[in-house]
């Protein structure tokens, strides 16, 4: 028996992957608030939601790998002056700041040292991981334009 190809119309498939978008976004957020209401409202243990918050930090980095390794990312590094760079790894390191003392009142502690270490230990790695995607952009570009010139 021959295997029939089906063909797809391109404007289902679009729709099937906006769906499938949708429902990932929703179930991210979903976490969230879950990470949130156990750890600022009820103000449970760390390892009370510690599972979810695995799941965020690891859905987060998919789609960060993701998007460097599909060229989405690294097009917009390309292109970011300095400063705007400058100002992300800020942003970054707010974030780091805010979650670590989240996470640290929500265990009844705040220690601004410990705090301090893994805000700048983020912000120095984050700052090598953006350094070490842009060097690796740029070898792809560089290996782009070599084959267009051979082909030339």
């Amino acid at each position: 028996m021959k295997k029939q190809i089906r063909i797809e119309d391109e404007r289902i498939r679009e729709i099937r992957h906006k769906i499938v978008n949708e429902a990932f976004a929703i179930m991210f957020f979903a976490l969230w608030v879950i990470v949130m209401v156990k750890g600022l409202f009820l103000h449970l243990p760390t390892r009370e939601y510690l599972t979810e918050f695995i799941l965020v930090i690891g859905i987060s980095l998919y789609i960060y790998v993701r998007m460097i390794v599909t060229g989405i990312f690294g097009s917009d590094l390309q292109s970011a002056s300095r400063g705007q760079k400058l100002k992300r790894i800020l942003v970054i390191m707010l974030g780091m700041g805010v979650g670590v003392g989240i996470s640290q009142a929500g265990e009844g502690e705040f220690n601004i040292l410990r705090m301090a270490i893994v805000v700048i230990t983020g912000g120095a790695l984050t700052y090598l991981m953006l350094y070490i995607v842009k060097k690796i952009n740029d070898r792809q570009i560089e290996e782009l334009e070599r084959k267009d010139k051979e082909e030339q």
